[in-house]
């Protein structure tokens, strides 16, 4: 079989893995009930779908003013379901960035097996968009995903000025994207260093995000601030230990491999700048709000590199042990749960007690302890292995 068709074969298989999988919660998650089948934030971006397509101008809560974003590409379909037309394009931008991700992890030099993982983390976690679509259409998530993990693409490919229309597409899905853009002009000056033509096209995508920026301010009446927000979550992540413990089980259930990061010298340029992207993702995590698990995961293409390339340097025992602990930490397999309270109220049934954001304590504690005895097994079947090599070596 030619290279060409092997690569046709090879992306059409991982097409048929990701269809079957959204296929699959389709049909087997329900949709949540709270809010009419919008859920909360799902309220905001509803009643901007109205807004838009009924010349309304009713005003929308901050930050969820800023994403205009799906809202108006979901008002395109002119279909009078909400929910379906959320769900049609979420499901659209879920696949778009899940075969991204595949992309970029044979880019990169990951072999088929280890790209599979990659996929894998786009469809099987908690917050994948795939996953989640089915039971809460109405949100944003998926199509900041695809954009991002583009222009990551496109920005590796040292194609930068692509890289940052991405991100300025990116800008009205999640407001965030003015923080990630100057970060992507310090990783094009690392891997190119300074050029006049790459400061010019990130300049251009500044002014375009900042004309976004405004346009969405005067259109949607959009008042806020993202800085007393961010201070808010800080004082409240450092002054409450339940807090800051939530965080941490939040980030392990997309990067705990992380953890066996060492030798930071032997990482390429590209590795080093995915474990930017991921200090990065912690800082917003930390700072953005309640949603630490969902808030970490949106930006997994620019630290998943890192992820990859550590289980893929332990070996194949270390991936199955990681892929189990991946399945138990986001419980794999199961149905999202309706909540018992609808307001995050640490309630002990439903969508807030499967991740540690909104659960009780014990949650946190829980996820941190699957992490921990599953590292403790692979390093007893590390030292057992390496103690039997020894043995075997000897003379006799």
């Amino acid at each position: 079989m030619s290279s060409s068709k092997k690569i046709i074969f090879e992306y059409f298989f991982v097409s048929l893995i990701i269809l079957l999988f959204g296929t699959i919660y389709l049909f087997f998650q329900p949709q949540i009930i709270a809010g009419n089948g919008y859920g909360w934030d799902g309220i905001h971006y509803a009643e901007m779908f109205k807004n838009i397509t009924n010349n309304n101008n009713s005003i929308i809560g901050f930050p969820f003013c800023n994403r205009i974003g799906t809202p108006l590409i979901a008002s395109f379909l002119q279909i009078n379901d909400i929910s379906l037309s959320f769900k049609i394009v979420n499901t659209f931008f879920s696949f778009i960035f899940s075969v991204t991700i595949y992309v970029i992890s044979r880019y990169v030099g990951f072999n088929i097996y280890y790209s599979l993982i990659a996929l894998f983390l786009t469809f099987g976690l908690f917050f994948s968009p795939l996953r989640f679509t089915p039971y809460y259409p109405v949100y944003s998530d998926p199509a900041f995903l695809a954009l991002l993990s583009i222009a990551f693409l496109f920005l590796i490919k040292n194609k930068y000025g692509l890289s940052f229309f991405m991100l300025f597409l990116a800008y009205p899905f999640r407001e965030a994207t003015i923080y990630v853009l100057p970060v992507f002009l310090i990783f094009a000056i690392y891997l190119e260093g300074i050029n006049k033509k790459t400061l010019i096209k990130f300049s251009i995508s500044l002014i375009g995000v900042l004309l976004t920026k405004i346009i969405i301010i005067n259109y949607m009446d959009c008042n806020g601030s993202q800085l007393k927000t961010a201070l808010v979550w800080l004082y409240k992540g450092l002054s409450n230990p339940e807090r800051f413990i939530s965080v941490i089980a939040a980030i392990s259930m997309t990067a705990a491999p992380l953890v066996y990061i060492n030798n930071i010298s032997n990482l390429t340029k590209i590795e080093k700048i995915s474990m930017i992207g991921f200090l990065l993702s912690v800082i917003f995590a930390f700072f953005g709000g309640s949603d630490s698990t969902r808030i970490f995961y949106s930006f997994f293409p620019i630290y998943f590199i890192l992820i990859i390339y550590i289980i893929r340097n332990k070996g194949y025992v270390f991936s199955l042990i990681i892929l189990f602990g991946y399945m138990i930490t986001n419980r794999f397999a199961t149905k999202i749960l309706e909540p018992f309270n609808y307001q995050p109220t640490k309630d002990e049934y439903g969508l807030f007690w499967q991740f540690p954001d909104h659960a009780r304590p014990e949650i946190a504690i829980l996820i941190l302890t699957v992490w921990t005895i599953l590292f403790m097994l692979y390093n007893k079947f590390k030292l057992n292995n390496n103690s039997f090599k020894k043995n075997d070596s000897s003379p006799l």
